[in-house]
């Protein structure tokens, strides 16, 4: 007994104290956040801190932070003048740690409940809660600067609230903080819901849904006044923008293997796993299997299926059996519940996996006590204990190897701001004068440290991109907002905004910009998106006019260095050169990758049929051709007879890398005809110029040769 009662009240302390070692050893970057989305927090942060409005530039009401809630709690540290970098990271920390608590709490009731021994009852959360802190992505979110940690203390208080008191007043109101943290906490109050039908206590929940739905009340009404509707601007953007949204059983499927394969590439927690191949591997091995134990012990939920199946019971004594079971082991069982709806609803509705899967971090919490549950049914076989300490060693093992990694992606991310987003905010500051308006997708760091006027064209925090962001008119959009100057954020593997990319090509007028400045870098290993990885700035010198003499104007050769050839197509016009995106270019899963072509023509006659140019992808001696696309040079804006006599157009062109492409080197050829259609049965009869050589290795499309 004393020794049950010293498990309980100083338990915790030593995954806490393991906690606080691995943070400290922990790399870190002094000032710098590793994600852009951790500036927008920020600046919502200091403003509301400042002017008493959540805003994102001084003055205009937004609702485009995703977490009302972190900013609300963090905005009175603000106030204090304190550092805002070591606040936030303090505060992350201090959440972290309640995470690992929490994890030891549930899973020390877990194992209680089903009549584990006191060994049993100290190891097992003590394995759990150590699988948290060793998860090297765990680690990364609780330093990004992001509401992920707030999210998962909410979400596991809520399930804690629960299993004590049922969904009612004060679990609806934990409920509503959840979803404050975060607009996807939505599923915990549909999975107690749900929970609660099955357990016949529908009654119960309506308490529990009203005191939600109040508590959510004033921030729902201040987006309606501000936006129009009650959804915050975030997640219209990012559907409009890179995420694969709606239901689709065939993409949730994908989305679903790709989220294996994340887990692959970057193996941050592999506790699950090794629990079910320990099993499975004691299943096949054993005289006595270990399913017929872990049937023995589900029986104790009123869940044992021989018992039943002998019984012949009804539907109702059955669903009786289910409701008891689900009742005496209610905390786990509303968890486990909670992380399966929580992915569905990822996978059938909002398909992202950008930023290290934080928006699925509470997998991990599923994954973590699960496994560790599932090592502790191991000590039930002979020889006792071996099979168990021998998957928990391996699942420590395997998950402090993680952290390594996962320190070096950390580096690498803020490297990357300090490289990219910070240098342009300090030319921001530096090249443009006080009350311009800059126009940038990745508005983060430069909203954060210039003293300008942001327009998003990305959406997230205002509503007025979200129109043209629909229609792919940006070119339009960025007109209409009267931007003094532009940011791109080129980012070779994503069509984040390829339509702002070519604006000169949309809209009722062109633009005519110049180059100021840029800053870009390598793009380091990732499993997921997380930054740009070239940053354009660009002076907005006003716009060509829709006309024929604008157009013209638009498409007329620039200045940009390119590869020549002066290659004579026929008697009208030349090919007098290209380029190509030279950098060695990163795969990311689950998301496309373009490489970006600029084609120079020059017409030596007037000629009235527009021209093409087909690209292949093609082996040594054409017999193959893994990749075909065919455009009109200036996508036809500039008619054929309008092309001026002596001097060069200019034609930009993004193409798709499709995921069959074979691992292998490849020639790069185009052939310039006013034909549109090929003739593939003698392909070698028509002029085909060669532009260099691909390689496709693994992960990464590079270029050997222009």
């Amino acid at each position: 007994m004393l020794k049950n009662q010293l498990s309980h009240r100083f338990g915790p302390l030593l995954p806490l104290i393991i906690l606080a070692v691995v943070w400290a050893l922990f790399p870190k970057d002094p000032g710098v956040f590793p994600l852009d989305d951790a500036y927008i927090h920020l600046n919502y942060i200091e403003n509301l801190a400042e002017t008493g409005k959540l805003s994102f530039n001084p003055g205009e009401l937004s609702t485009g932070t995703s977490s009302p809630l972190w900013v609300g709690m963090l905005a009175p540290f603000f106030m204090l003048s304190l550092d805002h970098y070591w606040t936030v990271i303090t505060i992350s920390f201090g959440l972290l740690g309640l995470v690992t608590y929490f994890t030891w709490i549930i899973t020390r009731i877990a194992v209680e409940q089903l009549n584990f021994s006191t060994r049993i009852q100290f190891l097992c959360p003590l394995l759990a809660s150590s699988l948290i802190i060793l998860n090297g992505n765990l680690q990364w979110l609780s330093l990004s600067g992001m509401e992920t940690m707030l999210f998962l203390v909410m979400g596991l208080l809520t399930i804690l609230s629960y299993s004590k008191w049922g969904f009612k007043y004060r679990t609806g109101v934990i409920c509503a903080l959840l979803t404050l943290a975060h607009p996807s906490g939505i599923s915990l109050p549909i999975t107690l819901l749900l929970m609660d039908m099955v357990r016949g206590r529908k009654l119960e929940s309506t308490k529990g849904l009203i005191a939600y739905v109040l508590a959510l009340c004033p921030y729902l009404i201040f987006t309606f006044m501000v936006n129009g509707n009650i959804f915050p601007t975030t997640g219209r953007a990012k559907t409009l923008t890179y995420v694969n949204s709606g239901p689709d059983l065939r993409e949730a499927l994908e989305f679903t293997w790709a989220f294996i394969e994340y887990q692959i590439f970057l193996p941050q927690h592999i506790v699950l796993p090794v629990a079910l191949i320990t099993i499975g591997v004691a299943h096949v091995s054993m005289k006595r299997s270990i399913l017929h134990n872990v049937i023995r012990t589900l029986s104790k939920w009123h869940f044992d299926l021989v018992s039943i199946k002998k019984s012949s019971p009804t539907i109702l004594s059955t669903l009786t059996n289910w409701q008891t079971g689900i009742s005496n082991h209610l905390l786990i069982t509303s968890l486990l519940s909670w992380g399966i709806i929580h992915f569905a609803m990822y996978a059938w509705t909002f398909r992202i996996l950008l930023h290290h899967a934080r928006y699925l971090a509470i997998e991990y919490i599923v994954w973590a006590i699960t496994g560790a549950i599932l090592i502790a049914f191991l000590h039930k076989l002979k020889p006792r204990g071996v099979l168990s300490i021998a998957a928990s060693f391996v699942a420590l093992a395997l998950a402090l190897t993680t952290l390594f990694n996962w320190g070096q992606i950390y580096m690498n991310n803020t490297q990357h701001v300090k490289d990219i987003y910070i240098p342009m905010s300090d030319a921001i500051s530096e090249h443009t004068p006080d009350g311009s308006k800059i126009a940038a997708f990745d508005i983060g760091v430069i909203g954060y440290l210039t003293n300008r006027h942001i327009i998003d064209l990305g959406g997230v925090t205002s509503m007025n991109a979200h129109a043209c962001l629909k229609s792919r008119r940006c070119g339009e959009f960025l007109r209409e907002s009267q931007a003094d100057y532009v940011v791109y954020s080129r980012n070779p593997d994503v069509d984040i905004y390829n339509s702002i990319y070519l604006a000169e090509y949309q809209g009722p007028k062109l633009l005519k910009q110049q180059e100021i400045i840029h800053f870009s870098t390598a793009q380091y290993k990732a499993p997921t998106l997380t930054h740009s990885h070239r940053l354009d700035l660009y002076q907005i010198d006003g716009w060509f006019s829709k006309t024929p003499e604008g157009i013209q104007d638009a498409f007329t050769y620039d200045g940009m260095e390119f590869q020549p050839l002066w290659l004579d197509i026929d008697d009208y016009i030349q090919f007098v050169g290209y380029w190509i995106d030279h950098r060695v270019i990163q795969k990311i899963p689950h998301h496309p990758l373009f490489v970006n072509f600029s084609y120079f023509f020059k017409a030596t006659k007037t000629f009235d049929e527009p021209y093409w140019v087909h690209m292949i992808f093609t082996n040594s001696n054409l017999e193959e051709i893994y990749l075909y696309e065919k455009h009109m040079p200036t996508h036809n804006l500039l008619k054929p007879s309008r092309w001026p006599i002596g001097q060069v157009i200019k034609d930009h062109h993004i193409r798709i890398i499709t995921d069959s492409l074979p691992k292998q080197r490849f020639r790069v050829l185009v052939t310039v005809t006013q034909m549109p259609d090929l003739d593939w049965v003698n392909p070698n009869d028509y002029q085909w110029i060669e532009l260099g050589n691909f390689e496709n290795k693994t992960n990464a499309i590079a270029p050997i040769s222009w």
